[in-house]
Order: C-alpha cells, then structure tokens, then sequence
C-alpha cells in the first residue's frame, strides 16, 4: 500500500516536466501579429523558496510612453510557459502584453516539485513585484488553466488590485489521467 500511496503523490507533485527549446517552441524573440511587430523578453526572476524562474514577456516592438495591461499565464500540472499561445494570439492585438512563467518545479524552472497553488502563489507575487518595479505595467490580470488556475484564484482572492482573472479547468484530474502510466498507475 505504501508503494502506491508514494506513486500517486509523486504523480501529483513531480508531474512529468514540459521539455522544450525557447528558441523552437516559443514565439518570437519578433514576430508578427495583426500586423504589429511584437518580441519576447525573456527573464529570470527569484520566486519562491529563492527559486529561478524562467519567464517570458511579450509585448509590442514599439511600446511609446503609456505603461500596457499585462495579463500573467499561469499553466497547469506538467505545463510550462509554452502553454501561453492562446493568451498571446488573443491578447498582444488588444495591446495587452502577456508574461508567461514555468512555476517553481516545471519546465525550465528550478524546482524538485509542484505544490497546486500554494508555492506557486509567491511565485505570482514575486512577478508582480517585478512589473510594478519596471513601472511599465498599468493593470495585471491572471489566466490559469488547471494548476494555474488554482494559483490565480488563491492569488486573487488576497490581492485586490487584480483586475481580471481567466480560469479554466481548476481540477487537477486531467493531469492525474495523462501522466499516471509514469508511476504504473491506473486512473479510471
């Protein structure tokens, strides 16, 4: 029984990790969208427990003076920054720029494990502190699929400044099918 109840719990906090390249799977570092030149910035910023996480902002080329909206891409178990696609397609038009993150313990990020929300809610705080430091951010919303959605409402509900937040999928049980074979595991 102890072998398994240790299977299942790695299954949920040592989820597979995304495995990528930044310069093959993610836009940019300049693209085009609706006809405007937009780049990826990449940076590392110290989130929780002293981590590094590996982020990515994107936003128009050519900002001018005004500080942009930015919407923060939180994905789900196993997911990573490249999870981002669909925020940027929809958003980067509307000039709202989109700062993807692998939270501590997936993708590039350091990290052993996931903790559903609760580390991953310092992690959202560290990277607001970062866009309100670089003073080039007006509002910031959230957009969380399953783990990050998760993450977003337990941020948002102790941060009123939040202006809007997009969840989808807060149930873990999609993660827990798809990655079960990992640990011999069989979810029905």
């Amino acid at each position: 029984m102890s072998s398994t109840w240790n299977k299942l719990v790695n299954l949920v906090i040592r989820p597979p990790r995304a495995q990528y390249d930044p310069n093959e799977h993610l836009p940019g570092p300049r693209f085009r969208i609706a006809g405007v030149t937009h780049v990826r910035r990449d940076v590392d910023i110290e989130g929780a427990d002293g981590l590094t996480l590996k982020c990515s902002h994107y936003e128009p080329e050519v900002r001018g003076d005004d500080p942009l909206p930015c919407v923060i891409y939180l994905h789900g178990n196993s997911g990573s920054r490249c999870d981002a696609t669909e925020a940027i397609r929809l958003l980067l038009p509307a000039r709202i720029t989109v700062f993807a993150v692998d939270l501590g313990g997936s993708g590039m990020s350091e990290g052993e494990y996931v903790t559903l929300g609760v580390r991953e809610t310092t992690d959202v705080e560290c990277i607001i502190n970062h866009l309100r430091d670089q003073g080039l951010t007006s509002k910031i919303g959230l957009w969380g699929t399953s783990m990050g959605a998760v993450t977003a409402i337990m941020y948002a509900s102790r941060d009123p400044s939040i202006s809007s937040s997009r969840n989808s999928s807060t149930c873990g049980c999609g993660s827990l099918s798809r990655n079960s074979d990992r640990y011999g595991l069989r979810i029905t």
